[in-house]
């Protein structure tokens, strides 16, 4: 699970399934990508859906993969993940995650080349509580990276309102 790990002057620390990377709040480099792709996605598709209504989703394999994750009382645990990311659902029926609007093959392509659980599939979520639910435990503090989140979330959609007039 990804994580606001500290600030400096220069941006914030967001800590990604690789390791920290050094953020810019609102730029969308490989720092972003890595964290909002590979921990803190479910961040990401939470405020967008808050922004936008945009009904979130979850990428899921068709058998678990095994997760390490390190939580706030500093305990490691790994676990099987039912699902490898999350996104929301546009209303052209792409997907809109930190790497832009994409098709959702577009996006299972990625995870069928990424991880060897696949293969893979969408699948919404019918609301903000549901998709809480989905998640499942150790996300008690998505709220705590919210500021983060909001800026590449406003980064995003002002792309889309440029680019495809949404």
């Amino acid at each position: 699970m990804g994580t606001i790990v500290g600030r400096t002057a220069f941006g914030v620390w967001g800590e990604s399934a690789f390791g920290k990377r050094l953020l810019t709040p609102g730029a969308i480099d490989e720092g972003a990508l890595e964290v909002y792709r590979h921990g803190s996605c479910a961040v990401l598709a939470l405020v967008l859906h808050d922004l936008t209504g945009w009904t979130p989703g979850l990428f899921r394999p068709t058998i678990p993969v095994q997760r390490r994750y390190s939580y706030p009382d500093g305990a490691h645990r790994v676990i099987d993940a039912w699902w490898v990311h999350a996104a929301v659902l546009m209303p052209d029926f792409r997907v809109l995650d930190i790497a832009g609007p994409q098709s959702i093959d577009a996006v299972c392509d990625y995870w069928d080349d990424f991880e060897p659980n696949g293969p893979f599939s969408f699948q919404p979520v019918t609301d903000r509580q549901a998709f809480l639910n989905e998640i499942g435990t150790g996300w008690d503090s998505l709220d705590a990276d919210r500021t983060l989140a909001e800026s590449y979330a406003l980064t995003l959609l002002a792309e889309l309102e440029i680019r495809d007039g949404f």
